[in-house]
């Protein structure tokens, strides 16, 4: 495959974002990727945009293949300009996965090919399928340590500010947990 791609999902903000790419050493792919109207990481697909395959595979939770790169450009390029890209990429076929972790999708994965769907082999389906699947988990698992991280440092700040709280505070202060332990006292106390 010449590209890998991966695009994720922003439900808050109602989109789908390209974020990553693989790129083999293609000289002339890197002078088309420098060369772009919109630069990788600004492409952003409306998850309103029903016509767009991106779309398509998050809502229906299916895969889809598609020999028109404008398929999953709509909306940023013009169809002139996509098909000069894979005119000049050679692109022949991209195979589109949805990521999809605990019956939720948290974005797409795509590979473009120089080989179509007849004639790439059919272990490859396969394989295609089975690494959406672990890409889909190791990125739920990261969202996951993020939360929990943002989470911590929440509460660390929090307690911080209890901490000044309660250290400016002129009478003396003993906080206990429910067994009685003493988590925290001021300097008066």
């Amino acid at each position: 495959y010449q590209i890998g791609s991966l695009a994720l999902i922003d439900y808050k903000a109602g989109t789908i974002r390209r974020i990553a790419l693989s790129v083999a050493g293609d000289a002339r792919l890197q002078e088309v990727l420098r060369n772009l109207p919109i630069p990788y990481h600004e492409q952003v697909v409306s998850l309103n945009q029903d016509d767009h395959l991106f779309v398509k595979a998050v809502k229906e939770k299916r895969n889809y293949y598609t020999e028109n790169l404008h398929d999953i450009q709509k909306g940023m390029f013009s169809q002139e300009v996509s098909e000069k890209i894979q005119r000049d990429c050679g692109f022949k076929g991209i195979f589109i996965y949805p990521l999809i972790t605990q019956d939720r999708v948290i974005g797409v994965i795509y590979y473009i090919s120089g080989m179509t769907k007849d004639t790439a082999p059919q272990f490859e389906f396969e394989l295609m399928r089975e690494f959406s699947s672990e890409v889909a988990r190791v990125i739920d698992n990261l969202m996951l340590y993020l939360g929990i991280k943002r989470d911590r440092e929440v509460i660390s700040a929090e307690r911080n500010k209890l901490a000044v709280t309660i250290n400016s505070i002129t009478d003396g202060v003993i906080a206990l947990n429910l067994e009685g332990k003493i988590l925290m006292t001021n300097p008066t106390a």
